[in-house]
Order: C-alpha cells, then sequence, then structure tokens
C-alpha cells in the first residue's frame, strides 16, 4: 500500500510514502470498484480501498467529493450500481442496511445533532453501543 504525504509549501501529493501490510493478511473490509449514482448524478465512479485488521484507514477529500456517499453505500443506504463489497469475505453489496449493521458496521453522520448530550468519545463508540448491551433486543 502505497501514500501520499502532501509537500508543505504546494500542499501537492508528491512522496509516497510505504505502509507495511502483511502480504497474507486478508482485509476486513474490501471495496471493488464500486459506482454509486444519487438520482441522476453519477456520484462514486470505480471506488476501491481495503481495510485491513490493526491499520488506520482515512478516507479523505474535498466537500462533494463522495466521503459519505462511500460510507452510505458501504452500510447499505445507497446501492451500488456496479461494484463489490465484502466484510471478512462476505458479500455485502445485496444485503439490507439492518443486515450490515448486525454483521458489525456502525454508521454516524455528522452535523445531525442527534448526540448533543455526548462527548465525542462516546458518539464515537455509539455504533458498538448495542454490541455491548447497551439497548435491549
Amino acid at each position: 500500500m502505497i501514500l501520499l504525504k502532501p509537500s508543505v509549501k504546494t500542499r501537492r501529493f508528491r512522496r509516497p510514502i510505504l505502509a507495511e501490510v502483511d502480504p497474507m493478511a486478508e482485509p476486513i473490509l474490501k471495496v471493488e470498484g464500486i459506482h454509486t449514482y444519487i438520482g441522476k448524478h453519477h456520484i462514486l465512479q470505480g471506488v476501491s480501498f481495503e481495510v485491513y485488521s490493526g491499520k488506520v484507514t482515512v478516507l479523505l477529500g474535498r466537500n462533494g467529493a463522495g466521503k459519505s456517499t462511500t460510507l452510505r453505500t458501504i452500510i447499505g443506504l445507497l446501492s451500488p450500481s456496479k461494484g463489490t463489497i465484502f466484510l471478512r469475505n462476505r458479500a455485502l453489496h445485496h444485503l439490507k442496511p439492518y443486515e450490515i449493521s448486525r454483521l458489525g458496521i456502525g454508521f454516524v453522520p455528522e452535523d445531525r445533532g442527534i448526540f448533543n448530550s455526548l462527548t465525542v468519545e462516546e458518539t464515537s463508540a455509539w455504533p458498538c453501543f448495542r454490541k455491548m448491551g447497551g439497548l435491549g433486543r
């Protein structure tokens, strides 16, 4: 895996930084060539990446670049027109959002005011709350 570091002066990506990933490791999450439309707008065009256990994966981009659309597609709120999504080698792209949630993927949307009384740490942990027995079935 190659990560790019922005130059301090130009803010353009120039120098690659190598991130070590065990070549035998299987990704926990694998997104392959997903294309997603919202209405007639082709938002995601061939997005691919892998997430590995014990590694930090960051999705960066300017406003409107498709970061939220990528996450909404992974969790099943939007359906990809092309491509595949796998969680621990299980296909997600045809599952319903509640089925994907039960497999352990959570999503806390930004700027919705849903969790005004919670700290940043508590808000970040919210998707795991039910798994820890915090909510009744």
